[in-house]
């Protein structure tokens, strides 16, 4: 079984279209208990989207806005400016479709591929910074909260399960992360 393996280290953002029925996972090791990969998340797609991964703020989706409790270096300077110019920040933005992956953490992509040997497509990121990890709509839109709470498997998905066995396998066997952060902050 073949796994294509993404290091992720902030310097470049990535999209990735995702068909019906592709199964993302998102996990979290803790230092102390590397064999036992936490899943946090998942999301099996209900049609067509694109998944993105970025830490660059000119690519935030759409009515995101960060915090200032979420930003470092740059991105500090910049939200200085801003307070200074009499902006006041809201509560923070949770959204079920915008996950924050810490340095440290793994996201899985997995679906079918037909032109690929076996059938399925496998990928893992492996995150060394911090990102943001969002999927849209092909319109560009975020998808409504009732589109989210409908991506998650039927409990009768044998292959979906099968899947997920896959994923946790694979990521528990990459061991524990060379990067590890407590903290999700932008910048």
């Amino acid at each position: 079984m073949k796994w294509m393996v993404t290091n992720f280290d902030g310097s470049e953002s990535g999209i990735f279209p995702l068909r019906l029925n592709d199964l993302v996972l998102h996990f979290r090791i803790h230092v102390l208990s590397a064999d036992r990969p936490e899943i946090l998340d998942f999301w099996q797609m209900k049609g067509e989207s694109e998944l993105w991964i970025t830490n660059k703020e000119e690519e935030l989706p759409p009515g995101f806005e960060l915090h200032p409790t979420e930003v470092c270096n740059d991105l500090a300077r910049k939200m200085e400016a801003k307070l200074n110019s009499g902006w006041m920040p809201g509560e923070i933005v949770y959204y079920p479709s915008i996950w924050r992956v810490q340095a440290g953490d793994r996201i899985v992509i997995i679906g079918e591929r037909s032109h690929l040997e076996g059938g399925v497509f496998r990928s893992v990121f492996d995150f060394g910074a911090s990102a943001l990890v969002y999927w849209l709509w092909p319109d560009g839109q975020l998808p409504w909260v009732d589109d989210v709470l409908r991506a998650v498997p039927a409990q009768s998905d044998s292959v979906c399960k099968k899947w997920m066995r896959q994923a946790y396998a694979r990521v528990r066997a990459m061991g524990g992360p060379r990067i590890f952060d407590e903290s999700w902050k932008l910048g």
